[in-house]
């Protein structure tokens, strides 16, 4: 199972990478405040301009929290894989995780603050489906 989803992950990294995507462009409709976003966004390591981060945003802390623990063990199975065969296209992997607690106001702020991340190129998701509906 976890080949399969670190297939489904280094793909999809791929196809962003490939055909030129910015994390900048992404847009949802939905904008948290500039000074908010800027200060979350800087207390994610982003030094190194070569490190393609992968975002996760599940219910970390609420009720299906085993289930966000779970999704995030198996992200970072994946990811430690990718990362031991040399990262994709040379480039190493990082996972960045934000609990939406299950609350679809704060799945989308979570979503929002992902967009302003320079090297960001994928979100997963949990189980909540009015959190996914909402973002």
């Amino acid at each position: 199972m976890q080949r399969y989803f670190g297939l489904m992950v280094a793909s999809a990294a791929v196809l962003i990478l490939t055909h030129g995507a910015r994390a900048g462009e992404i847009k949802n409709g939905y904008l948290a405040s500039e000074q908010i976003a800027k200060s979350q966004v800087g207390a994610v390591d982003t030094k190194v301009g070569k490190t393609i981060l992968l975002g996760l945003d599940a219910d970390m802390s609420g009720s299906l929290a085993q289930s966000g623990e779970a999704i995030r063990r198996g992200t970072m199975l994946a990811i430690d894989e990718i990362n031991a065969a040399g990262g994709v296209l040379g480039r190493p992997l990082k996972l960045v995780v934000r609990d939406h607690r299950g609350n679809p106001a704060r799945g989308i702020d979570n979503i929002d603050e992902f967009s302003q991340m320079n090297g960001l190129v994928a979100v997963i998701g949990g189980v909540h489906t009015p959190v996914a509906m909402s973002e």
